[in-house]
């Protein structure tokens, strides 16, 4: 995800858009208290950051895969402060 030091900027991209897609996506920087170009650089980069991730692949020898497999299959270990969590009553609710 991005850093909050960002580097220099000394590239730049230029695209062509409809004033519809101009439009929405300066309604929306607005609402997130953003310009354009920040709001189109999150979001491209996590877009990029998701569609790379997706992509990772990794090998696993035949011991590793059943261990890896042996993991997903067992149930979950006790968590008592995710139960106590689940078990409050919500302020909301209160």
């Amino acid at each position: 995800m991005p850093t909050a030091e960002a580097p220099s900027r000394t590239s730049r991209i230029e695209m062509r858009l409809s004033d519809v897609a101009k439009s929405l996506i300066a309604q929306a920087a607005a609402l997130r208290h953003k310009s354009v170009t920040e709001f189109m650089l999150e979001n491209s980069l996590n877009a990029a950051y998701d569609t790379l991730a997706d992509q990772r692949l990794f090998a696993l020898s035949e011991e590793q895969w059943a261990a890896f497999n042996a993991r997903l299959d067992a149930p979950p270990a006790t968590n008592a402060g995710l139960a106590d969590l689940a078990a409050r009553v919500p302020q909301w609710e209160r």
